[in-house]
């Protein structure tokens, strides 16, 4: 079985990113030979990125669906569908390439997965999490919508579990009018539930914690003194700067404000970009969700946050895989076949002393 939920990026006609890519303007191609992006500088190659960003927010580059690949691929998928379908046990086995797809592009885009340390539970253990540090505020996940703020007065505590999940369904007559972008629909549901909550409910934690000790920084134009004020709330803690992630726009104030240029590291490869690294700033690597489709985008215009490495800044516990269970609608008289698609956990940002933050007033 291909693997029908494989994604690509594709320009605003559907085609695949042309060899010889050009933004406006420009008469060389953005991206060279080598996957590396062309640029003859780093203040070039800031630049390119801005292009980059700039192509994907106004839809000239995005992913790909599954209506838009090659004929014979979009066949294949849509055969893939509709025999599964009426196939109990290949009914099973396309949701759990889902859910395998689902957890590598949750770790390899999104946030938690990076700025949270990861732990998974063996049989019978509980997720506990040991502080470094008492007397701090801490905020814990009650359940995938709800957080709540503790004071830390002992060395451990035991984590509440609960379950991120969707009901993703497929009605019968929906397999009749399938022109092949149904599977990308379903995929985009679960990505939406899964590695998007995940996003958000850490986003909740983090929106809450700003403001908690550290001081809040807002600014009309970003500039490198802002990025520096921001920094330094958690730096002057003692605590490591390990992750800056931004909303795209401040990019153009990145690029366009003397003094960033000579902070910035860059990342070459285009790809390592389309997934949102944008390289580096005073050795602090640099996200961002501009590459995601508009659904699954968590960040709003003007925001920054400024993170301490995982181990001082949060825990996110899962016991099992990402699961998938079909689930048959006949037995209670519905026309619809779809998988459960669930994971169980514990999250905690385990010090509020381990974020900042910065907003465009």
């Amino acid at each position: 079985m291909i693997n029908p939920y494989q994604k690509q990026h594709v320009t605003a006609a559907g085609e695949p990113l042309p060899e010889n890519l050009r933004f406006r303007g420009q008469t060389t191609p953005a991206i060279a030979g080598n996957g590396e992006m062309n640029a003859s500088s780093k203040k070039d190659l800031m630049l390119q990125i801005g292009n980059l960003l700039d192509a994907a927010v106004n839809g000239e580059i995005r992913t790909a669906t599954v209506a838009e690949t090659r004929a014979q691929v979009s066949r294949q998928r849509a055969e893939i569908l509709a025999n599964a379908y009426y196939d109990p046990a290949e009914f099973q086995a396309l949701g759990e390439v889902m859910v395998e797809d689902i957890a590598e592009t949750t770790y390899r885009e999104g946030f938690v997965r990076k700025v949270m340390g990861f732990k998974e539970l063996t049989q019978g253990e509980l997720p506990r999490v040991r502080y470094k540090e008492k007397n701090v505020v801490a905020y814990t996940a009650a359940s995938a919508s709800e957080v709540v703020p503790s004071i830390v007065r002992n060395n451990e505590r035991i984590l509440p579990e609960f379950y991120i999940s969707t009901n993703i369904k497929i009605e019968e007559r929906d397999i009749g009018r399938a022109t092949g972008d149904l599977l990308e629909e379903k995929y985009q549901e679960g990505l939406e539930a899964i590695m998007v909550q995940e996003d958000r409910l850490w986003k909740k934690m983090a929106d809450e914690s700003i403001g908690a000790l550290n001081t809040i920084t807002y600014f009309t134009t970003f500039t490198p003194l802002h990025l520096q004020q921001i920094r330094s709330e958690v730096s002057g803690w003692g605590l490591p700067v390990a992750w800056t992630i931004i909303h795209y726009d401040l990019w153009n104030d990145i690029i366009g404000t003397t003094g960033f240029g000579d902070w910035f590291d860059p990342v070459h490869k285009h790809e390592l970009i389309l997934e949102g690294n944008l390289g580096s700033m005073l050795g602090t690597p640099i996200l961002t969700d501009a590459f995601r489709q508009p659904e699954l985008k968590v960040l709003s215009p003007g925001e920054i946050y400024v993170v301490a490495p995982p181990e001082n800044h949060g825990t996110i516990q899962q016991r099992n895989d990402l699961s998938s269970n079909p689930v048959d609608g006949y037995a209670q008289g519905e026309p619809s076949r779809g998988w459960y698609i669930f994971e169980t956990m514990a999250m905690e940002l385990v010090n509020v002393k381990s974020i900042a933050g910065g907003k465009r007033s």
